[in-house]
């Protein structure tokens, strides 16, 4: 059984900040390196979180969780596995902050 929703909730916001500009040869070996490694899911998350980010922007808006699931098709449960196999390989980083009203995520 998972515990996803003590991790996120599809109300909970989240916004998408680069660090670094991201270039046709990062997707190139996105697709053939990592793919094989993580799997389909997670490289489709990846993509689906840079794509949030306007043209030449670093930084997204906020959108919630339930926005990315309903996107991508996938549960909230598929959706964290994803994310931990991005982090796990270091391609993705998640910062979260809480405070009384909320919990807001930094991918």
């Amino acid at each position: 059984m998972t515990w996803h929703w003590k991790e996120v909730l599809p109300v909970d916001p989240f916004s998408v900040r680069l660090a670094d500009f991201i270039t046709d040869v990062d997707l190139h070996l996105l697709a053939l390196l990592y793919q094989p490694l993580i799997g389909a899911k997670a490289t489709g998350l990846y993509r689906s979180l840079l794509a949030q980010l306007p043209a030449g922007m670093f930084t997204s808006d906020r959108h919630t969780h339930q926005h990315l699931s309903l996107m991508l098709g996938q549960d909230m449960a598929e959706l964290l596995e994803a994310r931990k196999k991005l982090e796990a390989i270091d391609l993705l980083r998640t910062y979260q902050r809480k405070d009384e009203q909320e919990r807001f995520f930094r991918l």
